[in-house]
């Protein structure tokens, strides 16, 4: 189905802990949008894109360059891995994609480089104060912006990077807390140069365009990466990502706020990968079911999700924290295939009912989830047109959620491919 009318702008956000299927939604709508600006995350981000059987799984690159018409923005928020960037481009166009002309790099991206990589393995490697990182070296290298001494693109293409400065900080932790071998300076500082001199001619004033875009009255989509639930200040802390998951990190992360409709993206079901609480966590065969009727691993490391039933005090804070218009709801063919689902409405903690999100993973490790119980709806049709095609049952389901969640589903997707999704309205 078409994804109708475009809006002006619209920014797409995960309202769980990430994988909710953001990167098929925002090639869905890029159908109708001129411009896709992806604005905080980095490489430790995976969005999978199912074009006519093909797969495509983007790291940097917005998902919206699938579509030969989208002008695509990597904005100054999104932490930069300048090798991963050159390989993704490379990937797509042996698969026939070709982003010359249609990507626009911003210089201010800070760069993760390869001693920020060996810091965070060897932050890894030790038990105490584990998160579970997916090892890309995003965590450093964002600590390095907060510290104001990382190296952003336009400095090394100005040939004012002051790489060997931030390799000899990373050494001192490297061998002074871990133990570990120091980084090769004038090695990093050498490769970092031939990199960025393959990416100059992507480099552009991302900004501007996009202002330029949206005085012509073209439709512009940003693309969260991650969820609410992994926002540094609002989620599950210390258990989160080292970047702004929200609609309203949109702003700083691309260097001008364009107001955008915001549609936040959860799954029927939650699911979470790393340290961290999961209240809602289902184990046994309902649990190994939805991981490979789901195909639940991820998309950059190929680790298992763990999963859970829906979480309306979770989805309800998200929601909140983003000022959500409305829900796109995905993995509804999949959770429909078990006899019972559950939902947790609310949570029990020391004995007092909580009906909102604790303010710490603490706390919610120790939460137990009050649930209702409905029916699943069995398969879905392989094709739908319309949204009343769908099962009672299915769309009693969707019913309850605007229900407790106070918000309205206008996005249903009933599998992983392009076209297996349906605009209510």
């Amino acid at each position: 189905m078409s994804p109708g009318k475009a809006a002006a702008c619209r920014a797409l956000v995960g309202l769980q802990w990430g994988d909710e299927g953001k990167g098929k939604l925002i090639d869905w709508l890029a159908a109708e949008a001129r411009h896709v600006a992806r604005f905080q995350g980095g490489h430790n981000a995976g969005h999978t894109v199912v074009v006519e059987g093909r797969k495509f799984v983007l790291h940097l690159l917005p998902s919206g360059v699938i579509n030969e018409g989208c002008r695509c923005y990597i904005g100054q928020g999104v932490a930069l891995d300048l090798a991963a960037l050159l390989e993704e481009i490379e990937i797509l166009r042996q698969g026939g994609v070709d982003c010359a002309g249609r990507l626009a790099v911003s210089p201010h991206c800070a760069l993760v480089m390869p001693h920020h990589v060996q810091l965070d393995a060897a932050r890894e490697q030790q038990a105490a104060g584990k998160i579970g990182t997916t090892l890309r070296g995003i965590g450093p290298a964002q600590e390095d912006r907060a510290a104001r001494c990382a190296v952003r693109l336009g400095d090394v293409l100005a040939g004012a990077a002051r790489i060997e400065a931030s390799v000899a900080k990373a050494n001192c932790q490297l061998a002074g807390l871990h133990g570990a071998p120091a980084a090769d300076a004038a090695a990093i500082a050498a490769e970092i140069a031939k990199l960025a001199e393959q990416v100059k001619p992507y480099v552009a004033d991302v900004p501007a365009e996009l202002e330029a875009a949206a005085g012509r009255g073209e439709a512009i989509l940003l693309e969260g990466a991650q969820g609410a639930l992994l926002d540094i200040e609002q989620g599950s802390y210390p258990f989160v990502t080292s970047s702004s998951c929200l609609a309203s990190g949109s702003a700083p992360g691309l260097g001008i706020d364009l107001r955008p409709e915001v549609i936040g993206v959860a799954k029927a079901y939650v699911t979470r990968v790393g340290m961290g609480a999961l209240p809602t966590r289902i184990e046994g065969k309902e649990a190994e079911f939805l991981v490979e009727q789901g195909a639940e691993f991820g998309a950059t490391t190929s680790r298992r999700r763990d999963v859970g039933w829906l979480d309306i005090p979770a989805l309800r804070h998200a929601l909140r924290l983003n000022a959500c218009g409305s829900i796109a709801l995905t993995k509804l063919d999949v959770l429909g295939l078990l006899e019972r689902v559950k939902v947790c409405v609310a949570y029990r903690l020391d004995g007092e009912r909580l009906a909102s999100w604790p303010p710490s993973d603490r706390m919610l490790q120790r939460c137990e989830p009050e649930w209702i119980e409905l029916p699943g709806w069995g398969a879905l049709p392989d094709k739908v047109e319309a949204y009343d095609e769908l099962p009672a049952a299915c769309r009693d389901y969707v019913a309850k959620i605007e229900e407790l969640a106070g918000a309205r589903v206008e996005i249903v997707s009933c599998g992983p491919e392009r076209g297996a999704t349906l605009w209510r309205t």
